[in-house]
């Protein structure tokens, strides 16, 4: 029986939220799951909502292991997988 809502995968990001801070600044946050399995909360502040979720969405691209900056990918044959290794 599965409990609570599903797990974030390796690699993957949650729901962006944002929130107003002080009286010009927003933020921006989203967890994220590092390769090593664990959850990290990544933040990023800007002038107005829409562009502290756009800038926290770079970030997350732009973190080692998601996409194209991890070494090996969810379609990575095992050879490359064993030669890691």
């Amino acid at each position: 029986m599965s409990r609570g809502r599903p797990r974030t995968v390796i690699g993957t990001f949650g729901a962006v939220t944002t929130a107003r801070i002080g009286t010009r600044r927003y933020r921006a946050w989203a967890r994220y799951r590092d390769m090593d399995g664990k959850l990290r909360q990544v933040t990023a502040t800007s002038h107005n909502a829409n562009a502290a979720s756009s800038k926290l969405k770079q970030r997350l691209v732009d973190r080692p292991g998601f996409g194209r900056g991890g070494v090996l990918s969810l379609s990575s044959p095992f050879g490359d997988l064993a030669e890691l290794w």
